[in-house]
């Protein structure tokens, strides 16, 4: 099987009957695949319109409650201040192949068994605080 992007949709108020009805369905469904597959999905970060990969993480290893969304602000702002925001974006990533990892600039992403950082934070004890404390990382799991 080769990787696959998944996009998971939310219902929007105001709309008609069926199609908030086929949204909602949608979305049980995404639900329920993402359950079945979890330690196959990563959650990746990147940054410049794709030309750098910031992390990679392993869908069960984040805890309930991660905050994901104000986790790549800071690493975005930190690595390209200079885009304003513009260019960073997150998406979930199904592989049987991990060891392929993700294709991105400045070297790609690798898909670790827990978290992958990119070098330019890995170094720096901080961001793997942030990283662990945002992302409410399970007990052991490492962040390489």
């Amino acid at each position: 099987m080769k990787a696959l992007r998944i996009s998971v949709g939310a219902s929007v108020d105001g709309l008609d009957k069926l199609w908030q009805a086929a949204s909602e369905e949608s979305l049980k469904l995404n639900v329920s695949f993402l359950r079945k597959n979890v330690s196959r999905i990563w959650l990746v970060f990147e940054g410049d319109f794709g030309g750098q990969i910031y992390l990679t993480a392993r869908l069960d290893k984040l805890g309930d409650g991660a905050c994901f969304v104000l986790l790549l602000d800071k690493l975005d702002t930190a690595a390209w201040s200079t885009n304003d925001g513009d260019g960073k974006s997150w998406h979930l990533f199904l592989t049987d192949h991990p060891r392929r990892g993700v294709n991105g600039g400045m070297g790609g992403g690798r898909l670790r068994d827990g978290v992958w950082l990119h070098k330019e934070f890995h170094q720096d004890e901080k961001w793997r605080k942030m990283v662990r404390a945002e992302l409410k990382l399970k007990k052991g799991t490492r962040i390489s």
